[in-house]
């Protein structure tokens, strides 16, 4: 609905508020994507560009830049259970996505080189999780159940 609005008006979409949300909306469907087919495909082309028909170039790049640092926090999240299947899944789509922006080198839309840092230190943080969780599980240490605690009785009435 908001960009059957917005195609007729296309000097809008110069406006830095419209574009940050285009790119919003592009992250949010690559990740509900992303989170349906663990390791498929985010660098889609064609038809099978999720409202690809809807975004320019610039704002579904960066949608799949924004995405990786939703994936890093998937991936914190899966770290703390101990998946390191689905935080190497996690990483793999981080380091394609950095390759692909990579790719591109000045050719790249220039909107999408500010997202080069945060991509590199999402990267560097997964492989980070990563590392660490290899060593937990070679250090053969259990995960501790958490301690429940009572909560206080409630206070007494003075009598």
């Amino acid at each position: 609905l908001l960009l059957a609005e917005v195609k007729p008006h296309p000097t809008l979409r110069q406006q830095a508020a419209l574009k940050g949300m285009l790119e919003e909306l592009a992250e949010a469907a690559l990740f509900q994507h992303w989170l349906a087919i663990p390791g498929g495909a985010v660098l889609l082309r064609g038809d099978e560009a999720l409202l690809g028909d809807e975004l320019s170039p610039s704002e579904y790049l960066g949608g799949v830049c924004d995405l990786v640092g939703e994936i890093g926090r998937f991936a914190v999240r899966r770290a703390a259970d101990r998946d390191a299947a689905a935080v190497q899944d996690a990483l793999s789509t981080a380091v394609a996505v950095q390759a692909a922006l990579l790719s591109l080198g000045h050719a790249a839309p220039r909107a999408l080189q500010k997202k080069a840092e945060p991509l590199r230190t999402a990267v560097r943080k997964m492989e980070t999780l990563l590392y660490e969780l290899s060593l937990v599980e070679r250090s053969g240490r259990v995960r501790a159940e958490p301690v429940r605690e009572e909560p206080p009785p409630p206070p007494q009435p003075d009598e």
